[in-house]
């Protein structure tokens, strides 16, 4: 997961070589801007399973321009045959007062151009933060048309180009901590997330599996997530709370989950969770009924997908 060496140049320019994990963004549920992860966050699991990155990451503190401000230069490693494959991201932060901005950009072969921004700052008793992103360039498409799985007459989607465009992803969150006893505090989280790449129904879903472009979260062009957190409630000192919520607002979709850590040993914890899938046929419901379509040998004999309604899981984690 992790390797790596870390010097400096004349104590202005620090250098990192090796596996290491870089995390971007400022948001809980979806993150637009971090370019860096090949595989996206996955808001509802237990641990962060996204290994480390092989990267010649450069950070350079510009005390000289604003208290805060820092530079950082990646060359990007992972599946990189040539010198020519190595991708390049740049990222940029201030800090004023208790708000925190970054502004990023990022280039490779063979993919588009990334520009992005993110957003952190107070305003009384509410956390703000805000991440926008926009993509232009080769590798991007979406498929248009119906997926029409008859047998006498199949009809299947085709791919559009979307290489001139610029495409915007942005999502916008609060948070707001509540207290409620001398220790203790209720944290709230609402956020929204817009997404040009995804779709306006769940028609096309079944064909995205298909061709291996089914992205959990990322499948809609609109969505709505809220969470509950209760750290160490009341004399519960070992134990956390949370409660998730997530819509798909384009298909109709929904996800809610509870979930209960708790610490048993010294360096024991157990995490648990219950969550359930409602609402229309689509991202969180999704089901797939496939007749046998003769002449494509994966579809010979049909098959379906029954659609999940409630799913449970536990996991024990032992500190080293």
């Amino acid at each position: 997961d992790q390797l790596w060496l870390k010097f400096d140049i004349n104590r202005s320019v620090f250098v990192t070589v090796g596996q290491q994990p870089v995390r971007w963004g400022t948001t809980r549920i979806w993150n637009p801007v971090d370019f860096v992860n090949a595989q996206r966050k996955d808001p509802l699991a237990i641990f962060d399973a996204r290994p480390g990155i092989p990267l010649i990451k450069l950070h350079m503190p510009l005390e000289g321009v604003a208290d805060g401000a820092n530079l950082y230069a990646i060359a990007q490693l992972d599946d990189a045959a040539t010198l020519g494959d190595v991708g390049g991201l740049l990222r940029a932060e201030f800090s004023a007062g208790a708000t925190e901005t970054g502004v990023n950009v990022a280039v490779r072969k063979e993919q588009p151009l990334r520009i992005g921004a993110d957003f952190s700052g107070g305003l009384g008793p509410l956390e703000l933060r805000f991440e926008g992103a926009l993509s232009h360039g080769d590798a991007q498409y979406r498929w248009t048309g119906p997926l029409v799985l008859d047998a006498s007459a199949p009809e299947f989607p085709t791919k559009q180009e979307r290489g001139d465009d610029w495409i915007p992803q942005a999502t916008a969150g609060i948070e707001w901590g509540i207290p409620y006893g001398d220790q203790d505090t209720f944290y709230l989280t609402v956020e929204y997330f817009y997404n040009d790449a995804g779709y306006d129904n769940e028609s096309v879903y079944p064909w995205l599996v298909f061709q291996g472009d089914f992205s959990p979260l990322y499948l809609g062009r609109h969505y709505l997530g809220v969470g509950m957190v209760l750290p160490r409630p009341g004399g519960w000192n070992d134990t956390t709370l949370l409660a998730t919520g997530i819509s798909n607002l384009s298909d109709g979709s929904h996800v809610t989950r509870i979930d209960y850590q708790v610490q048993v040993l010294t360096r024991l914890r157990v995490y648990c969770f219950v969550a359930a899938h409602f609402g229309e046929q689509g991202e969180f419901r999704f089901e797939l009924d496939v007749p046998a379509v003769p002449g494509i040998p994966e579809l010979e004999n049909g098959f379906k997908i029954e659609p999940m309604r409630l799913n449970t899981g536990i996991w024990l984690s032992v500190d080293l």
